[in-house]
């Protein structure tokens, strides 16, 4: 096992540091958008969200 200890706080911390780089100057609708495609186009998610109710996917 591996003696480091593990920080969700501090990944959280990062990931949204990388993702404020990455995506803090686009429209929040563009990231929207963006996030909507990937979903789409992931395997697992895009079958998961098909079979949502029409009214909960809007």
């Amino acid at each position: 096992m591996s003696d480091k200890e593990f920080d969700c706080v501090e990944m959280k911390r990062r990931i949204q540091e990388k993702l404020l780089e990455e995506w803090g100057d686009r429209d929040p609708e563009e990231i929207r958008r963006h996030e909507d495609q990937k979903i789409r186009r992931n395997p697992i998610l895009a079958r998961f969200w098909r079979e949502l109710p029409k009214s909960k996917a809007s």
